[in-house]
C-alpha cells in the first residue's frame, strides 16, 4: 500500500487531478524544488496511483497522469481537505 504520507504525494495527486495531465518536470518542479520530488513521484507510480507517459516526440520528456485509482484516491483527499476546512 502507498505510504501517503511521504512529503508532496498529496500535492502531486491533487495537481493532477485539477489540472489534468502534465510534463513531468513542470509538475514536479511547480510543487517544489526538492530534490526528492522525482523519489515521489516514481513511488506513487509503483502504487498505481498515476501513470508516467513518455513522450512521442520528445525522447527526454515524459508526461504524467492520474490512473483511475490514482483519481478515487485524489478525490478523498480533497473531500477530507474540504471537510476540515468546515
Amino acid at each position: 500500500m502507498a505510504n501517503l504520507e511521504g512529503r508532496y504525494c498529496h500535492d502531486i495527486l491533487l495537481s493532477l487531478m485539477i489540472n489534468g495531465r502534465q510534463k513531468k518536470t513542470s509538475l514536479l518542479r511547480d510543487i517544489s524544488k526538492s530534490s526528492s520530488m522525482s523519489k515521489r513521484a516514481d513511488e506513487l507510480e509503483k502504487e498505481g496511483l498515476i501513470r508516467i507517459i513518455p513522450d512521442n516526440f520528445d525522447k527526454n520528456s515524459k508526461w504524467v497522469e492520474l490512473t483511475e485509482k490514482g483519481r478515487t484516491v485524489a478525490e478523498f483527499i480533497l473531500e477530507i481537505n474540504k471537510t476540515l476546512q468546515n
